[in-house]
């Protein structure tokens, strides 16, 4: 229902767009099997852009970010729903869409009395971003801190925050940022 809307929206607006059935388990291996209705258990849209193929997930949640940066999950194959296609199609993707990078640093002052100061900033994009934006909305910001620290009082038992977990989100290129400071 949601690809059939979403193509619908994107027809109004002047951009052809089709749905593309593709099998969320085999991936891979469906090009592999001999042809069959019942081999698809998943509705996406597919559409051109700037002379690219896109996929898109219309059912995937918190998905930010410029066109061609959206994630979307490798299903490998996908069979569009179009006049004269008549086999499947290589979902390939030139760009990694999703990924975690995490950058830890430590401020030490000289003076043996003054705490360590330690900041963990980690940046998400694609399907890692999409999770993180579920726990934050189902969990809270201040139960996504204090899980946070719990975690790093693990190895530094005497770690305190110093402020609840900073959520930013570059809206063109679709990172999430979490910054956390200790």
């Amino acid at each position: 229902d949601k690809a059939l809307l979403f193509i619908t929206i994107l027809k109004a607006l002047g951009i052809e767009a089709y749905p593309a059935l593709v099998n969320t388990k085999e991936t891979k291996l469906l090009v592999e099997r001999s042809p069959a209705v019942n081999l698809f258990d998943h509705v996406i849209v597919t559409l051109d852009f700037n002379g690219e193929r896109l996929w898109l997930d219309p059912t995937l949640n918190y998905q930010q970010g410029r066109l061609e940066q959206i994630f979307q999950p490798d299903y490998s194959y996908a069979l569009v729903v179009k006049s004269g296609e008549i086999a499947l199609t290589p979902m390939v993707s030139k760009q990694p869409n999703s990924y975690i990078n995490t950058e830890e640093n430590y401020v030490i002052s000289e003076s043996v009395e003054q705490a360590v100061s330690y900041q963990v900033v980690s940046e998400y994009l694609g399907n890692t971003a999409q999770a993180k934006y579920s726990q934050i909305e189902q969990d809270g910001i201040k139960k996504l801190s204090q899980d946070y620290e719990a975690y790093y009082q693990r190895t530094y038992p005497k770690l305190t925050a110093t402020s609840a977990v900073d959520v930013t989100t570059d809206l063109l290129s679709g990172i999430l940022t979490l910054t956390e400071n200790y």
